[in-house]
């Protein structure tokens, strides 16, 4: 045996050998690439609040795995929660219970001002903070605190419906590749609750992802976490499930991710700062808090892996965060503007050439013809109507 390796070694040093390996030498160059880009990336302190939370959940990791040993290591990966499992029936009632576990969750630590949130990134009323996981310390909490402005809550709302993805999120996420609907279930104490899919576009040298979630809008509370307790709470998330009914699909890697959104009106404080910073007077804003936790690997049970280093995820993740949030900002004032705007546009055209209110009594359809007929007649009363008035006048 230690003859052979020695000859498989001598051969593979001049090329293929007898009994040898060959790698070809694109696949050499390409995998360097790739190995150079980690260490690069991973050497750039995106800001030294990263780095310092990035070398706390690296150093607590290493020091972890220096103490088990391996077959205890793949225990515990085995054990990580990647989605909620619902069995072999999906119904409305284990689908909240999913959600609800989720959103009691994430809402303690979202406005728990004595955990220890590390802040990544800070500027122009957004912040973007980092909390570690207690059992998983390579997936820590994210946390979103921003200000948008020329939108109130119900604006905000509306613009990120599942059923407005297809507009809202190419707009937010460069990635955002699709969602489709898997049903829709019902609950007392919500008022939608759909199973989707969202797709992700390829990652650089990584493949495309998909997530499996229950999406949940809640019907509207009052906001208990200001002083006043006054104004109105609205909440929404996405869980991830894991189900038969949305197997995985080749050519996707099932990805995980909790979030969980709440939407209040800032206080008067909070308004009149923002005004000053930008130097406006803009009276509709929203307070937007996301609490989230993300895994672009399969690493659940039976996963599949995926090969993307959570490092790099915690390195990176302050100013991804930062940047879809300032888009976020950008376009729903943009979309807040057109609805505004075509509900001015009330005008005699709009109105004969609505669909709804081109009726006649008997809600029968008007033509054409009619409609030419009805716009010939209000000329013709209009030009009395001014020859009348300027004989009166005479």
């Amino acid at each position: 045996n230690n003859n052979d390796t020695t000859k498989n070694k001598t051969n593979d040093s001049g090329g293929r050998g007898k009994r040898g390996r060959f790698i070809p030498f694109s696949f050499i160059m390409i995998y360097f690439l790739i190995l150079l880009i980690a260490i690069f990336v991973g050497g750039r302190d995106i800001s030294s609040s990263s780095s310092s939370v990035s070398s706390l959940l690296d150093t607590t990791t290493a020091s972890s795995m220096m103490s088990t040993t391996r077959e205890e290591r793949l225990t515990e990966v085995k054990k990580l929660e990647r989605g909620k499992y619902l069995g072999p029936t999906v119904s409305g009632t284990n689908l909240y219970e999913a959600y609800k576990e989720i959103q009691e969750e994430y809402r303690s630590k979202a406005f728990n001002n004595d955990a220890d949130w590390k802040v990544v990134k800070s500027n122009d009323g957004i912040e973007v903070s980092l909390l570690r996981h207690p059992d998983d310390a390579d997936c820590p909490y994210l946390r979103i605190s921003a200000i948008l402005y020329g939108a109130n809550p119900q604006d905000c709302w509306d613009y990120l419906r599942l059923e407005n993805w297809g507009i809202s999120m190419p707009q937010i996420d460069p990635f955002y590749e699709g969602v489709s609907l898997h049903g829709n279930y019902y609950h007392p104490n919500v008022d939608v609750m759909t199973v989707a899919r969202k797709r992700m576009k390829r990652l650089l040298a990584f493949g495309k992802r998909d997530f499996v979630f229950v999406s949940v809008s809640e019907k509207p509370k009052k906001d208990d976490t200001t002083t006043n307790g006054t104004t109105t709470m609205l909440t929404s998330g996405t869980v991830s499930v894991i189900t038969p009914v949305v197997p995985r699909e080749k050519g996707y890697t099932r990805a995980f991710q909790d979030s969980i959104a709440f939407y209040r009106h800032p206080s008067e404080e909070e308004m009149n700062l923002q005004n000053n910073n930008n130097n406006t007077k803009d009276q509709k804003m929203t307070h937007l808090t996301i609490v989230c936790r993300m895994d672009l690997n399969d690493s659940g049970d039976d996963g599949e892996g995926g090969s993307i280093p959570m490092w790099l995820y915690v390195r990176t993740i302050g100013l991804t965060a930062y940047q879809s949030i300032v888009n976020l900002r950008h376009h729903v004032g943009l979309h807040v503007q057109e609805v505004d705007e075509r509900a001015k546009a009330t005008t005699q055209e709009d109105i004969i050439n609505d669909p709804i209110i081109n009726k006649d009594d008997n809600n029968n359809d008007i033509d054409n013809n009619s409609q030419k007929s009805a716009k010939k007649k209000r000329k013709g009363f209009s030009f009395l109507k001014k020859l009348f008035s300027k004989k009166n006048k005479k």
